[in-house]
């Protein structure tokens, strides 16, 4: 397992999992290298606590959506990130504290190198569902089109 971190949640991984078999710890990584690192991965892990609002959005998910990896997300269940993971079929989503099921979803990802593929395809089809620079730049326009006959008629 490989986990890229500083700060806070580094330094307690280096006090607490010092001795763990197979875990690396690594500097965040320079942007230019993120798809190749995240492209890496077999799976890709999200964390928010249970008590963060359920408005807060880690947006590290977008880039492993486009990385078309699947997810295990240990997210509140009412979180918007959790549900667009599970009606993208992208991941497995857990609740926060919840370290059997974690533990089992990581272990089924793990163990299926098919759904892995399937969850994967998910992900990176609902990025360019999503993400499509065109589309997204046709609704910013339809919006300030909008703002600009009202502010005329005002």
């Amino acid at each position: 397992m490989i986990v890229v971190s500083q700060g806070l949640g580094r330094e307690w991984l280096e006090a607490q999992a010092r001795d763990a078999p197979g875990l690396t710890l690594v500097d965040y990584q320079p942007y230019e290298q993120l798809p190749d690192m995240l492209a890496s991965a077999d799976v890709l892990l999200v964390l928010l606590e249970k008590d963060a609002s359920r408005y807060s959005v880690p947006s590290k998910v977008l880039n492993y959506l486009c990385a078309g990896r699947p997810i295990l997300a240990l997210l509140p269940l009412e979180n918007a990130v959790a549900k667009t993971i599970e009606a993208a079929g992208a991941g497995i989503v857990v609740a926060p504290g919840d370290s059997e099921a974690a533990s089992a979803g990581l272990n089924r990802l793990l163990s299926d190198p098919s759904e892995r593929d399937k969850m994967g395809t998910a992900a990176r089809d609902y990025a360019e569902r999503t993400f499509d620079v065109v589309a997204v730049g046709d609704r910013f326009e339809a919006v300030f089109d909008q703002l600009h006959i009202h502010d005329r008629q005002g």
